[in-house]
């Protein structure tokens, strides 16, 4: 509250950067200094800023998380904790603005959100991604991998890293994904696990690796709708599919027949056999969970 600051000495300094009691406890408008960017500050707000343990990074709410892995920024921990293991706040925030549900949170490089820039988000997604704990450089890094980004505007050290891993100019402007992503992780060379670090891949996103997880939760817009699923990416059991046990393996799946030869197909995988379509599980539903508070 205010008078904790004024208790802690603190209000003077806030007091220089436009803040007033009214504006803390939220009844006013927060000072145009709270919109700007550390250079966008005066040198006099610098100074106070300073004073209250601001500086550039932290201002502009760049992550500062210390870092002694082998990725270029900290690797965020929530991203890479399965849905089931998040708080209530956090599943809220990812599938709100995010519009993340339990299947696409487990299923990296699925997420529509993923193939955003961080300068590509809305204000409000930036502003939940950080509540998340990914700032613009670990989003765009782990979560983007820069694929949004023109080839000549990519910083030299990841150039350098995507050249390794197979890409060029022209298969960057195409699209055009190297052979090297359609390898497991293990089959990749020392080198090529060096340079895809500095992108932010490892064994459980890197493309290769997660095919057959991506396979699994495509959802055809079709049939969207006709699975349902708890928050884990299970399906639940309604009725209203008929099930088939593969002949081979046991394992259960829904086949939309379109009236030639019928054949069963594990769980998924898509494929078209003389006129049968096997069709992934439609994605859960977004949940609805509450935000928390500001950091003062």
């Amino acid at each position: 509250s205010w008078e904790n600051l004024v208790f802690y000495g603190l209000d003077f300094e806030y007091a220089a950067l436009g803040w007033t009691e009214f504006s803390w406890d939220g009844s006013a408008d927060a000072p145009s200094s709270s919109d700007r960017s550390w250079d966008e500050l005066s040198e006099d707000e610098k100074d106070h800023a300073t004073k209250l343990c601001y500086f550039e990074d932290n201002w502009d709410m760049i992550d500062i998380t210390p870092n002694n892995g082998k990725f270029p920024y900290p690797k965020p921990k929530s991203r890479f904790s399965p849905w089931n293991e998040l708080s209530d706040d956090e599943k809220e925030i990812a599938a709100e603005s995010l519009q993340y549900s339990g299947k696409t949170w487990n299923s990296y490089g699925v997420a529509e959100i993923e193939s955003k820039g961080w300068d590509e988000l809305t204000p409000l997604q930036q502003s939940d991604a950080i509540r998340l704990g990914l700032y613009e450089r670990t989003w765009d890094c782990f979560q983007n991998h820069y694929h949004s980004k023109r080839w000549i505007s990519l910083e030299g050290e990841v150039r350098d890293a995507f050249r390794v891993l197979g890409w060029d100019e022209n298969g960057w402007a195409a699209n055009f994904r190297p052979p090297s992503y359609e390898n497991k992780w293990g089959r990749l060379s020392e080198m090529e696990q060096t340079f895809a670090n500095r992108i932010c891949y490892f064994e459980d996103n890197w493309p290769g690796q997660a095919e057959e997880v991506k396979a699994e939760n495509k959802t055809d817009a079709s049939v969207a709708g006709d699975g349902v699923f708890d928050e884990d990416g299970t399906e639940v059991e309604t009725g209203g599919n008929e099930e088939q046990d593969t002949s081979e393996t046991g394992e259960k799946g829904n086949q939309i027949d379109s009236g030639s030869s019928e054949s069963n197909t594990p769980s998924g995988t898509q494929e078209e056999n003389s006129g049968s379509k096997w069709v992934s599980p439609a994605v859960p539903a977004t949940l609805l969970m509450t935000a928390f508070g500001a950091w003062l």
